[in-house]
């Protein structure tokens, strides 16, 4: 007998019983099964051999125990676990010698997966004093709803013999972490990770009976279909083979239990001929080697395009040669261990013999030696492997590499994908949108993308197809433990919902309105535009009577007059925000209901579409694509996605503080203030009311005053949708009356403003000096934009010329500063220059343009400003630089403008220009381009052009801005928040973000036993 606990130094590690209820146990058994050691074939010790009527004592002890652990807090589960981390730790040594002795692993590996395992102690109890239900807005504004989160109860946890310590922790510390109590099978090859785990676990503090272990070889069948058959038994928790797995799956069915399984994989490891080869060489050594290849994740099938395939697999072979040194485990320099027992050898050896017969040559290995250990198989090399060979479609589950050749990613993609299974994958490519494609489209839960290694505590961990389902590790892991329980209170006034559903309204079918309109022909078109101040569902004139002009910048004539509002329409605004946001009919509305307006102000934008985007082009100068494409289409999306949000703003609901129940609410700020700019008028009305409504609150809007036009008709809409009277006020005026009103009203609570950074400035400090309104803030930028040398040019270019083309210039966060390598810097020029000569500047009315007027007087000569300080500073103008001469009389129109030889303390390297003027500069590496794309005061939005993926991701974790684009540039979804660093502004718009803007968090504490405090 091959002796452990002399190696040790804490020999009471070496269990050699059952574990129940805090007990050593040898429970009914009347027989004993030995342990071998794998690689010399020697008996380390004997286990008992327990049976049914254990794994029922057991189940009823865990259940007994689990009555008192559920209740336990969260911080007291927290405690165990960062003890039971620490102890494994401490005792790294003795647990690594004991499982290189009964696995075979090498001892240096064995440390290294004590390592690997103890952390999943680490991360799961930080995730116990983190599970939270949600509290829900009910359709009945009485009810209040709420989701618990509690343990499942007693789980059955059966594990495989490959990762005897990190299995058990996986599942147990999840487990643990929610108050779960557990009766553990270990496989008979390796139970003694597992009972000095439990050795270790009574000393951090579990209690007994909270995690027990039934050991058994003989009577495993039995012992299996009674965890899964026990009506205690609340959830299984299964790694092993596809096979069993449908077996328990089975035999659990009577008693319908909650079941998460880890089951075989078959992972492909991609290489394609654009890979770094050292990469690729050293990853597939980790991801094939690891246990001597007995792992679920291991890469047994290799595909490699064919260009590559020679030259890699001989180097491979060489890397194999010098790297895998077979012999004892416990001696330090063994980097290969056998397999778990002769069976595993024999199933290796059939699978090469039978891939040799059909034509796979063997590179090296292949076969074992009479002097090699019984279990021992050579780490082995196959080429010319075919789908026909069994290896194919069988786990390899040993030392064995086999590579497949391709020619494209098609043919790559059909063959990764023809398998029953799917765990993991791997691929190796320089290619960002190549790596991205194959990632998405490989039919397994995992893909790792140029690494080898991809399981890590933080992250889920799983298959799908017949590789399982359910997931382990990250947060998810503690969910598979959980119960979700709805708890519905009601007030003694509750009743049916205030507000009755919207009936849907025929498309063609127009409200009566009593609002002041006016009829504008645009471009041949009559369209009705109100021209009043809107508030109460009302279009009336302001209160001074003034009204102000609003300008064609296609003409520089005046388009129409309207309202012009001023401090006392503010207040009119905000009484009435305010008597709307208090009314039960808004206060206590159904938040389905809230997105059904949403939705009806989506239709009728859509019915009136062309009505629409006419008046955008009008006032702002935009082309009809432009106008269309973006600002139409992002509106209506936006409408639509945040009415999918409305009845989905949760709270969270907590047991995991002692004696105390707690709760958030989710609640409205209250009247928001809000202030758009004019060069997105449509879409930036949209972006702000849209999260607003869907949260409850109540609107006062200020339009630019240049361009209105949209908001107005809007707003008729709004009522038309039929939206309560008061929740939504626009007041058009300028910002020094209107915006300074807004900013400065101690009856507003929220203000949410777009526009400069000076403005934003200024609305903080009137924020400060007035009520400390909640604040965010959409300001400037003046983005960089990287192309390195391995960039598509062409598609480099045709990015970059959209960063400047995009409304002209005139968004905060144009590509203004493009940095190219100089490597391709003058045939980037020169292609740029091409392209942005190409474009066409004249009437945005006409389909043919590209490029209509900028949008104001103020802003042309402020354009031309810059121009002229750019030619004075010494920079050169490559192309473009002057007034444009295609448009129409009277418009402003600037040609599209190339700036060269600049430095970067040049103006228009330094302050936002907002027209389409470009400064293009050259870097060497990738430090000086990061140090120079992130001088500037601004954080809202940079690029890079690669190929490159590790390039992409370090370039763009170095941005310090807000969005990062890879090979695009201005392409912004209303789904993703949006915002930016630095003096950009506070806060996001778009997306989940934009909801914590409308909302405040209530938190609301429950007493459940816990004493005052001693005074």
């Amino acid at each position: 007998m091959k002796q452990i606990r002399p190696k040790l130094r804490n020999p009471s590690l070496f269990r050699e019983q059952g574990y129940i209820g805090g007990q050593w146990t040898n429970g009914q058994a009347k027989d004993r099964f030995a342990v071998y050691n794998p690689y010399s074939g020697e008996e380390i010790g004997s286990c008992p051999e327990m049976g049914v009527h254990d794994v029922q004592i057991a189940v009823s002890t865990a259940q007994k125990t689990f009555e008192s652990f559920r209740h336990s807090s969260a911080r007291e589960r927290m405690t165990i676990l960062k003890d039971w981390f620490r102890l494994m730790q401490e005792h790294e040594a003795d647990l690594a010698t004991i499982l290189s002795f009964e696995n075979g692993r090498p001892i240096e590996a064995a440390k290294a997966e004590i390592r690997y395992a103890a952390s999943f102690f680490e991360w799961f109890q930080g995730e116990a004093i983190r599970s939270y239900g949600e509290t829900v807005e009910g359709s009945n504004p009485e009810n209040r709803m709420l989701t618990i989160k509690q343990p499942v109860g007693v789980v059955g946890v059966i594990t495989p013999w490959n990762f005897p310590s990190a299995m058990i922790t996986r599942k147990i510390g999840a487990a643990v972490a929610a108050g779960c109590t557990t009766v553990l099978k270990p496989a008979s090859e390796t139970p003694y990770s597992a009972l000095a785990l439990a050795e270790l676990g009574e000393k951090a503090g579990l209690p007994a009976g909270a995690f027990n272990i039934v050991t058994t070889d003989k009577n495993i069948a039995g012992v299996g279909r009674e965890i899964c058959e026990n009506p205690v038994v609340k959830k299984i928790s299964f790694t092993g083979s596809t096979n069993v797995g449908k077996l328990l799956m089975q035999q659990s069915g009577s008693t319908l239990k909650k079941m998460s399984m880890e089951l075989g994989g078959n992972a492909p490891f991609i290489i394609f001929d654009d890979a770094d080869i050292e990469k690729a060489l050293e990853g597939l050594m980790a991801a094939k080697f690891r246990a001597s290849g007995q792992t679920c994740v291991c890469a047994n099938r290799v595909y490699i395009q064919s260009e590559i395939a020679d030259t890699f697999i001989a180097r491979f072979n060489e890397l194999v040669k010098e790297k895998m040194i077979p012999g004892d485990p416990s001696t330090a320099s063994t980097t290969l261990g056998p397999l778990i027992n002769l069976k595993a050898r024999e199933k290796v050896e059939r699978l090469v013999q039978d891939a040799s017969e059909k034509g796979a040559d063997i590179v090296t290995g292949g076969s074992r030696s009479n002097s090699d250990p019984q279990t021992f198989f050579p780490a082995t090399i196959l080429d010319n492997m075919a789908p026909k060979m069994q290896a194919s479609r069988e786990e390899l589950f040993g030392p064995v590499v086999a590579f497949y050749r391709f020619s494209d990613e098609a043919e790559l993609l059909s063959m990764a994908n023809d398998s029953e299974v799917g765990l993991a994958s791997y691929v190796y490519t320089e290619k960002l949108t190549q790596a991205w494609r194959a990632a998405e489209l490989l039919q397994t839960g995992m893909v790792g993308v140029n690494t080898g290694m991809i399981s890590d505590p933080v992250a889920p961990f799983g298959g799908v197809k017949q590789s399982g389902f359910g997931r382990e590790g990250g947060r998810v892991g503690l969910e598979e433990f959980q119960n979700v329980k709805v708890s519905v209170s009601t007030s003694l006034r509750a009743g049916p919902s205030l507000v009755p559903r919207i009936a849907r309204v025929p498309r063609n079918y127009r409200f009566a309105s009593t609002a002041s309109s006016q009829s504008i022909k645009i471009n041949g078109r009559d369209v009705s535009v109100p021209t009043g101040i809107f508030i109460n569902n009302e279009f009336r004139a302001s209160l001074s009577g003034n009204k102000f002009g609003v300008e064609n910048p296609a003409t520089g004539q005046e388009i129409l007059q309207i309202e012009e509002g001023r401090e006392e329409d503010v207040d009119e605004a905000v009484v009435a925000a305010r008597k709307a946001f208090e009314s039960d009919a808004w206060a206590k509305s159904d938040p389905v209901w809230r997105g059904e307006l949403l939705n009806r102000l989506a239709q009728l934008m859509e019915r009136d579409k062309e009505d629409i985007i006419a008046l955008e082009m009008l006032d702002t100068g935009k082309t009809y694509k432009q106008a269309s494409n973006l600002d139409f289409s992002g509106s209506v999306g936006t409408l639509k996605y945040y009415a999918g949000w409305a009845d989905k703003v949760l709270g969270q609901t907590s047991f995991n503080i002692p004696n105390t129940f707690a709760y958030t609410r989710r609640e409205p700020v209250g009247v928001c203030g809000q202030i758009i700019p004019w060069n997105f008028p449509l879409l930036m009305f949209i972006w702000k009311i849209a999260p607003a409504i869907a949260t409850g609150n109540t609107v006062v809007i200020k339009s630019a005053e240049a361009t209105p036009l949209t908001a107005l008709k809007c707003a008729e809409l709004i009522k038309e949708a039929g939206f309560p009277a008061g929740v939504i006020n626009l007041v058009s005026g300028f910002g020094k009356t209107v915006g300074n009103a807004i900013a400065n009203h101690m009856d507003i609570d929220k203000l949410a403003f777009t526009g400069s950074t000076a403005t934003g400035r200024a609305i903080l400090k009137s924020s400060a000096s007035s009520n400390l309104k909640k604040v965010t803030l959409e300001l400037g930028g003046k983005s960089p934009n990287i192309v390195f040398p391995d960039a598509d040019l062409e598609k480099a270019v045709e990015w970059s010329a959209w960063g400047i083309n995009m409304n002209f210039g005139q968004t905060c966060h144009a590509g203004t500063r493009i940095y190219v390598h100089e490597d391709i810097y003058d045939r980037f020029v020169e292609a740029y220059a091409k392209r942005m000569q190409s474009i066409k500047v004249g009437d945005n009315f006409d389909p043919s343009v590209d490029q209509g007027p900028q949008n104001s007087k103020m802003q042309y000569e402020k354009i031309l400003g810059y121009i002229e300080s750019g030619k004075q500073e010494g920079a050169t103008v490559y192309t473009g630089g002057k007034v444009s001469k295609t448009g129409k009389d009277g418009g402003y129109y600037i040609e599209p403008t190339i700036f060269t030889d600049v430095k970067p303390d040049m103006k228009i390297m330094k302050e936002e220009i907002f027209g389409p003027v470009v400064a293009i500069a050259p870097f060497k590496t990738e430090e000086e381009v990061l140090g120079l794309a992130n001088d500037t005061t601004y954080g809202l939005a940079a690029a890079v052009h690669t190929k490159d993926y590790e390039r992409a991701l370090r370039i763009t974790n170095g941005l310090k801005a807000g969005t990062t684009w890879v090979n695009m540039y201005n392409f912004v979804h209303w789904s993703i928040p949006f915002g930016g660093y630095k003096q950009s502004g506070l806060g996001r718009e778009c997306g989940d973000a934009a909801l914590e803007n409308y909302t405040e968090t209530k938190a609301v504490y429950y007493n459940m036993g816990m004493p005052a405090p001693q005074m």
